[in-house]
């Protein structure tokens, strides 16, 4: 499915956005061409982590983390808030 991420196209299977059941983000998937305004390099970050089914590791930079901290936190992402506070 196309989402359009702050102004740029990102293409996703609806499976991926289910990745967290009950999440925000699983929501999108109930959408035809949602229109997200969040920032595109987190929202891509958060999806490649869906597709590794939350086995992509937590990057080192820390002002991404907090970025993908605030991502996960505003999706209902609780698994990858998980992750990037135990990284901390």
């Amino acid at each position: 499915m196309d989402i359009l991420v702050a102004g740029e196209k990102v293409w996703c299977r609806a499976q991926t956005l289910r990745f967290v059941p009950n999440s925000a983000l699983a929501a999108l998937a109930n959408h035809n061409a949602p229109d997200v305004d969040r920032p595109a390099r987190e929202f891509r970050w958060v999806l490649d982590w869906c597709r590794a089914s939350g086995l992509k590791a937590t990057p080192n930079d820390p002002e991404l983390r907090h970025n993908l901290l605030a991502e996960a936190d505003y999706w209902g992402l609780q698994p990858l808030h998980a992750q990037i506070t135990e990284y901390n």
